[in-house]
C-alpha cells in the first residue's frame, strides 16, 4: 500500500498541502472535499469569487493539480481522484463535445445520481463507495453546476 506521506506536496504558486493530506490520511472526505475547494481557489488566485471558470481550470498550475490528484489517488487506495473520474469520463465516451447524456450516465456511475435523482451531499460523504464518488470540489454543492464545465474539467489535457 502506497504511503500518502510520501506524495510529493509540490505547488507552482505557493499552495501548502499538508491540511489537505491529513484529512485524506484520516478519511475525513467531506473536510477533505472542502479542503480541496480551498486549495484550488488558492491555485488559481480565485479565492475573493470562491468560484472556478473555465478559463482558470484551462490554466490550473499542472504540477498543483498532479499534486492534489496524487494525495487524493493514495489516501484513497486509488479508489478517488481527477484521473480516476476523468478515465471513467472517457470509458464511457466523454470528451470536450460530449452530450447531458453522457454526463448523466457518468454520474450515475460515480454515485451522483441514484434511480434517476442526484444524491444528497450527505450520502456523498457517507457512502462514499463507488469508484470515482470523490473529490466533488463543492462544484455540485447545488447540482445546478453547469454540466458543461466538469465536462471540460475532465477534458482538460493537465488531468
Amino acid at each position: 500500500m502506497e504511503d500518502i506521506y510520501s506524495v510529493d506536496l509540490s505547488s507552482e504558486c505557493g499552495v501548502i498541502y499538508t491540511k489537505l493530506r491529513e484529512l485524506l490520511a484520516d478519511k475525513e472526505w467531506k473536510k477533505a472535499d472542502e479542503e480541496t475547494v480551498v486549495v484550488m481557489l488558492k491555485a488559481t488566485r480565485r479565492e475573493e469569487e470562491g468560484w472556478l471558470t473555465p478559463e482558470s481550470i484551462n490554466n490550473f498550475p499542472h504540477t498543483d493539480l498532479c499534486t492534489i490528484d496524487q494525495l487524493w489517488l493514495i489516501g484513497s487506495n486509488r479508489q478517488f481522484g481527477f484521473s480516476v473520474q476523468k478515465r471513467i469520463w472517457e470509458s464511457m465516451g466523454g470528451h470536450p463535445d460530449a452530450t447531458y447524456a453522457t454526463w448523466l450516465k457518468f454520474c450515475k456511475d460515480v454515485g451522483w445520481r441514484v434511480s434517476g435523482e442526484w444524491i444528497k451531499l450527505d450520502v456523498i460523504y457517507n457512502t462514499p463507495s463507488c469508484k470515482g464518488h470523490l473529490p466533488i470540489i463543492g462544484l455540485l454543492k447545488s447540482w445546478n453546476v453547469r454540466w458543461e464545465f466538469l465536462r471540460d474539467f475532465f477534458s482538460h489535457p493537465r488531468l
